[in-house]
């Protein structure tokens, strides 16, 4: 199957990331969605959540434990970007602890609800920087969505369903009606 254009970073980590899916959900390793950097000095991790995968309650927080811990021995904040279902809003958290039960409940603090441009000026502030005014500018131009048209959860199934073969679509278009 041939990468779709325009989607090469991406496509590579959910092709390799499906990949490691398919050996079982306990896998221990992640990717990390944002490593924030300044002058090549780490200065934070951002994982990104869906709203609704219920994390803040301890479930599949296993991935966040290890970048808690990589953090902390990195000397760096841990921020969860977490997405509402609309794409609009995204709630920013910075992540202290775990607690509770096994130690998986995350201690959230300093809560930020923005939209997506909200997320790109906190990437600026976290470095110690002011957003440049030709960045500003495109922030306003864009509005709140995050781009668009493009990045929507149903344009991004449709455009990997269209790299496979017929075979391969009917194989999964089974497999789902299968799982419903």
């Amino acid at each position: 199957m041939s990468k779709p254009e325009g989607l090469g970073t991406f496509y590579r980590d959910y092709t390799f990331h499906g990949y490691r899916r398919l050996f079982g959900d306990d896998i221990p390793a992640t990717d990390i969605d944002f490593l924030e950097f300044d002058h090549h000095e780490a200065v934070g991790i951002v994982e990104q959540k869906t709203q609704g995968s219920k994390w803040k309650e301890g479930q599949r927080t296993d991935s966040l434990i290890a970048m808690h811990n990589l953090a902390k021995s990195a000397g760096i904040p841990l921020y969860v970007a977490e997405n509402c279902q609309d794409w609009a809003t995204v709630n920013i958290c910075t992540i202290d602890s775990f607690n509770g039960q096994h130690g998986k409940i995350p201690h959230v603090r300093d809560e930020i609800c923005t939209d997506t441009r909200g997320l790109v000026r906190f990437e600026y502030h976290i470095r110690g920087r002011k957003v440049p005014p030709s960045i500003e500018q495109r922030l306003q131009n864009q509005g709140p969505e995050v781009c668009p048209g493009i990045l929507t959860p149903t344009n991004l199934i449709l455009e990997l369903f269209s790299e496979l073969t017929s075979s391969q679509q009917a194989a999964l278009l089974e497999k789902l009606n299968r799982m419903i």
